[in-house]
């Protein structure tokens, strides 16, 4: 009975800590943190340093632009408590009865991949060229692989990331006490195929978030499904795979820079992206003026995926640019890219954005599908400090073909 109780009280904090609001508010304060403690401690850490003076970071953030981070903050939360409602109980299971859907999505996207890497490969004069390239020049590198692939071929790709998530919610289901059937060994296969792609890929490329997001998402879809947090084990070894991943990437692309090791390189570099992504959260706020870009940075996707992203650049190139001249290097974080595209009105875009992470959060109950979409919307909620890839093609995507292969997987359920 203790046990029982002890177990139920952790699946309570666990499911509260996961929520949407939880999770903005714990990502930012992380993020508020790091950044102190980058400041406090620049001195003593010299490769930290010179990323600085070489991205020519410089902080001209206001009071204002910390206002807007609190209203920001306050307009998802509204969001979120609006779509707190009970879903509507549904006639299937909360498993798919086969995975088969899964595995034919897992081939395809699969094959779409490697065949995108495997073009680059050829065109750039086999895996050692490319290697070496990666590790002299690994801008040039990246920029010459993404266009050697052919048009398409890395969004279709980054679906390993859904499907590496729904495997994981999949195989969580089937350990509930009311399930029926085992793990599929095939599912296992089809969650470390894209893990290992998803961790190998950015070495080359960019994309380290991809394996970030499936990682941490898959962790949470399966904890969802099960119904319980998924032992501490699992989290530490996905703590230990994304650090490699990490550091491989440092080394790769910056251990010509400094002499300093390269586990300092990778500490020392992710305390600089902290304090890059505060800035850049907090410095365009004050200094936008009349400009906007409207919706190119908080609701990307539209555009990406209608084709009409080249015909709105056009249009705000000048907005664009004048953002520009205020950011450091990096991205438009979650709670900024509103303000940068819509003025106040981008409350709306983040009122919006919270109740869609609710309505996941709680349908999550009603099939894999949903807990997979909802692992993917916490996963990029603690990287919203970063960037608003919530609202990325990539992401959208991805949430879309878990839906597509869950409809598929349910109408196999009826025949």
């Amino acid at each position: 009975m203790a046990k029982s109780r002890q177990r139920t009280l952790g699946w309570a904090v666990f499911h509260r800590l996961i929520a949407p609001e939880s999770t903005v508010l714990i990502a930012w304060g992380v993020g508020l943190v790091m950044f102190a403690i980058a400041v406090a401690n620049a001195q003593s850490m010299p490769y930290f340093t010179l990323l600085v003076h070489k991205e020519g970071l410089r902080d001209i953030s206001t009071p204002f632009a910390f206002l807007w981070l609190t209203l920001a903050i306050l307009a998802f939360v509204l969001g979120s408590r609006l779509g707190d409602r009970k879903p509507r109980p549904v006639a299937h299971g909360h498993a798919f009865e086969r995975g088969n859907a899964i595995v034919v999505a897992f081939i395809l996207t699969g094959g779409v991949a490697f065949a995108w890497i495997g073009m680059a490969v050829v065109q750039l004069g086999g895996v050692a060229q490319m290697a070496a390239l990666a590790a002299s020049e690994n801008l040039i590198a990246r920029e010459r692989i993404l266009n050697a692939a052919f048009p398409g071929g890395r969004l279709i790709s980054s679906g390993l990331l859904g499907l590496a998530v729904l495997a994981a919610a999949q195989l969580g289901a089937v350990t509930r006490p009311d399930a029926r059937g085992r793990p599929s060994v095939t599912l296992i296969l089809v969650l470390a195929g894209s893990l290992a792609y998803l961790a190998i890929v950015p070495i080359l490329t960019s994309g380290r978030i991809n394996f970030f997001v499936a990682g941490l998402g898959a962790f949470v879809a399966a904890s969802l499904a099960a119904a319980r947090p998924l032992p501490l084990r699992y989290v530490l070894v996905g703590a230990a795979a994304l650090a490699a991943s990490w550091t491989a990437k440092q080394y790769f692309t910056l251990s010509h820079i400094s002499d300093a090791s390269a586990t300092q390189q990778g500490f020392e570099g992710l305390l600089f992206y902290f304090y890059n992504d505060l800035l850049n959260a907090l410095n365009p706020v004050e200094n936008m003026g009349e400009h906007k870009t409207w919706g190119w940075y908080s609701v990307r996707f539209v555009f990406y995926l209608t084709f009409t992203n080249n015909s709105l650049r056009s249009i705000i190139a000048d907005d664009i640019s004048h953002m520009e001249s205020w950011m450091s290097a990096g991205e438009v974080p979650f709670l900024t890219a509103p303000f940068v595209d819509f003025g106040v009105l981008g409350l709306l875009v983040l009122i919006a954005a919270g109740y869609f992470c609710r309505r996941m959060y709680r349908m999550s109950i009603n099939g894999v599908e949903y807990a997979a979409i909802y692992g993917i919307c916490f996963a990029t909620l603690t990287m919203s400090v970063h960037n608003s890839y919530l609202t990325s093609q990539e992401v959208v995507y991805n949430m879309l073909l878990i839906l597509v292969v869950g409809r598929s997987a349910r109408s196999q359920e009826r025949v």
